[in-house]
C-alpha cells in the first residue's frame, strides 16, 4: 500500500513540475522585449530591458478611471522612447506590436499624421527619406518603408479606430507576412511585408504620439496603455490570452473630460470651432459651436456640433460631442450654426442646416447628449416668403424676454422672426419679417436686452462685419446703429454671441487666425470684452490676440 501511495504521490510531483516548466517556458516565450504600462506614472520599460523613455510637450501620465494610462494631451504631447530603443528595433525580424488605444468622441482623427508610435531614421523624412515604421489609429494599421512614404509596405485598414472605446491593436510578423489584429480578430493580411525593422538599424528618432514627418500633427488628445514589442510573431490565441483578456476593465471606465486653458484668442486651439452660441447656467458659462473640419478645406464642412463649458473664462473643459446632423434623420450633412437655452429645466438645441431648414433637439442637462424634439424641421425654406434660395432658413437665435415668452430669429439675406409656444418646439402665430433702412442682413442674427433696451446684431455684407440695431420693443421698429465688429481675420463669416457672465459683457465670434491651417472653413472661436456708451449705444470691438482675463472666484 506503501509503494501505490508512493508511486502516485512521484506520479502527481512530476505532472506538477512538468506543468510549471511549461508554464514557466510560456512565460518566458512571451515576455516582451519593451513593455510600458505607465503604472508608476512615469514611462518606465517593465520588461526589464531598459527601454525607458520621457514625457514631452504636453504628454502626461493620468486616471482613466482606475486605470493609469498615458494621455498625449492637445498641445504637441509625445513620448521619446530614445535612441537607445533603436537597438530593439534592429534586432527584430519575426516581431509583435501591440497597445490599447482610446480616442475621445470629441476627437474625429481628421488630421495628418496621427502615428501612434514611430521608429526612424531621420526626424524630417521629406528632407532626408531614411525610413521609418510606424503604427496608426488614423489608418489602423502598420506601414514599414526603407525611404519614405512612396515606398511603404502596409497592413492596414486606412479607417480609423472606433471612437469612445478601448481598441487593442496588435500587429505580428512572421517572415514577410504581416498580421494586423483588433480586438484579438484578424482584421488585415499581407503576404508581402518585404521590410522588416532590422533592415531599418538602430533607429535615432523613437516616438509614441509623434510623426517623423515634420508638417504632421501630433496625435493629440489620444490615451494609450499597454504598449509591448516582442521579438516574436504571438499566435491569435496568445493575443487573446495574454492582451486581450483585461478589455472589459478598459471598457467599464468612464471616458475623463477634457481640461485646456485658454492662453488668448483663439480660445480654442486643439480643434476648428465657428458658429458660436453662448448660454450662462448655473454660474457656468456654456460655450456650443459647430467644428470645422482640419485646415486646408475648400469648403464648409462640418458634421458636429461642439459644447465647453467655464466657470473663470481661462479653464475650459470641453464635453462629449453633444449632437450631430445624423442626428437629424431629415437633416443635410451639415452642422450650422446653433443657439441653445434653457426652460423650465429642459435644453433646447436649435440648429440650422444646408437647405433642410432649422431644427430643434431637448436634453436634460446642457451638455447632452440631444435627441431631435419633434422628428421634422421646426422651420422650412418656405416659411421664408422673403427669399427665394435654398439656404435662406438658417441660424437660428433665441431670445427669451423677461415676461418668458421665447422667440426665435433666423435667416440669411432676409431677417425673419416668430414667437415660439411654452413647450419651445411649435411656431405661435404668424412668421414677420424685419427690415429697416441701411439694414445689410446678410446672416447670424443674435438678440439680448440690457437697460429696457434691445439689441438686434447680425453679420452684414460679405466678407461679413458685425452690425447692430436697438429697439425699445422686441418687436421693432429697429434703428440701425452701424457696425459693432469688423472683419474677422482671415475669415469671410463672422459669427457672434454676446452674453453677460459674473458683471461683464462678452463678445463671443469666430476668426480664421489659428496658425498655420486657419482659414474661412477653419475657423476658430475668440472671446473680447463688450462695453456699453453711457446712451447704451455700442462700443465698438477691440479684437484682440491677449483676449479676456481670468476671472477671481
Amino acid at each position: 500500500m506503501k509503494q501505490i501511495i508512493t508511486f502516485y504521490t512521484m506520479r502527481n510531483f512530476r505532472i506538477i513540475v512538468g506543468m510549471m516548466l511549461l508554464s514557466f517556458g510560456l512565460n518566458a516565450q512571451t515576455k516582451p522585449k519593451l513593455w510600458y504600462t505607465f503604472d508608476d506614472q512615469k514611462v518606465t520599460d517593465k520588461s526589464g530591458n531598459g527601454y525607458d523613455a520621457q514625457l514631452k510637450g504636453s504628454a502626461v501620465v493620468k486616471s482613466f478611471g482606475n486605470k493609469s494610462v498615458l494621455y498625449t494631451g492637445i498641445n504637441k504631447g509625445y513620448v521619446d522612447m530614445g535612441e537607445n530603443t533603436g537597438k530593439l528595433i534592429s534586432s527584430l525580424s519575426d516581431f509583435t506590436m501591440s497597445c490599447l488605444v482610446y480616442v475621445p468622441q470629441a476627437n474625429k482623427l481628421n488630421q495628418n499624421g496621427n502615428f501612434l508610435a514611430t521608429f526612424s531614421n531621420s526626424s524630417d523624412i521629406i528632407s532626408n527619406p531614411e525610413g521609418y515604421a510606424f503604427f496608426s489609429p488614423k489608418v489602423t494599421g502598420y506601414s514599414i518603408t526603407k525611404s519614405d512614404y512612396k515606398s511603404e509596405d502596409q497592413v492596414r485598414t486606412d479607417e480609423p479606430v472606433k471612437v469612445g472605446e478601448w481598441t487593442l491593436m496588435t500587429y505580428t510578423q512572421s517572415g514577410n507576412t504581416g498580421t494586423l489584429y483588433i480586438n484579438g480578430e484578424e482584421i488585415k493580411k499581407n503576404i508581402g511585408v518585404s521590410v522588416k525593422p532590422e533592415e531599418l538599424g538602430k533607429t535615432k528618432h523613437n516616438w509614441i504620439g509623434r510623426s517623423c514627418y515634420p508638417a504632421d500633427q501630433y496625435l493629440e488628445n489620444v490615451y494609450i496603455d499597454d504598449f509591448r514589442i516582442y521579438d516574436k510573431a504571438l499566435s491569435q490565441k496568445e493575443i487573446k490570452k495574454t492582451l486581450y483578456r483585461d478589455i472589459a476593465q478598459y471598457q467599464s471606465q468612464k471616458e475623463p473630460l477634457l481640461q485646456f486653458v485658454s492662453n488668448g484668442n483663439p480660445v480654442i486651439t486643439h480643434k476648428y470651432t465657428a458658429d458660436v452660441a453662448s448660454m450662462v447656467y448655473n454660474d457656468t458659462l456654456w460655450i456650443f459651436a459647430g467644428e470645422d473640419y482640419a485646415g486646408g478645406q475648400g469648403g464648409y464642412k462640418m458634421e458636429n456640433w461642439v459644447v465647453f463649458s467655464t466657470t473663470d473664462m481661462k479653464t475650459f473643459t470641453e464635453h462629449p460631442v453633444p449632437l450631430k446632423y445624423t442626428d437629424f434623420k431629415w437633416s443635410s450633412p451639415n452642422a450650422w450654426a446653433s443657439h441653445v437655452v434653457e426652460k423650465d429645466g429642459k435644453f433646447y438645441f436649435y440648429t440650422s442646416s444646408n437647405w433642410t431648414g432649422i431644427g430643434v433637439a431637448v436634453a436634460d442637462r446642457p451638455e447632452g447628449p440631444y435627441k431631435d424634439a419633434i422628428g421634422k424641421p421646426l422651420l422650412r425654406n418656405e416659411d421664408c416668403f422673403a427669399s427665394k434660395h435654398v439656404w435662406a432658413c438658417i441660424d437660428p437665435a433665441i431670445f427669451i424676454d423677461d415676461d418668458g415668452t421665447a422667440w426665435i430669429f433666423w435667416g440669411n439675406s432676409q431677417c425673419y422672426y416668430a414667437k415660439l409656444k411654452d413647450n419651445m418646439i411649435e411656431i405661435d402665430g404668424e412668421i414677420k419679417h424685419i427690415d429697416f433702412e441701411n439694414m445689410g442682413f446678410t446672416e447670424a442674427p443674435w438678440v439680448h436686452k440690457k437697460d429696457g433696451k434691445y439689441y438686434l446684431t447680425y453679420a452684414s455684407g460679405f466678407p461679413e462685419k458685425i452690425a447692430y440695431a436697438m429697439s425699445d420693443n422686441i418687436e421693432g421698429p429697429w434703428e440701425y446703429k452701424g457696425i459693432l465688429n469688423e472683419i474677422a481675420g482671415n475669415s469671410n463669416t463672422n459669427h457672434q454671441a454676446i452674453t453677460e457672465y459674473k458683471g461683464n459683457w462678452y463678445f463671443i465670434y469666430h476668426n480664421g487666425a489659428m496658425q498655420p491651417a486657419g482659414s474661412s472653413y477653419s475657423r476658430s472661436v475668440c472671446i473680447d470684452y463688450l462695453y456699453y456708451n453711457e446712451d447704451g449705444t455700442l462700443k465698438k470691438i477691440q479684437m484682440t490676440t491677449e483676449g479676456v482675463e481670468s476671472l477671481a472666484y
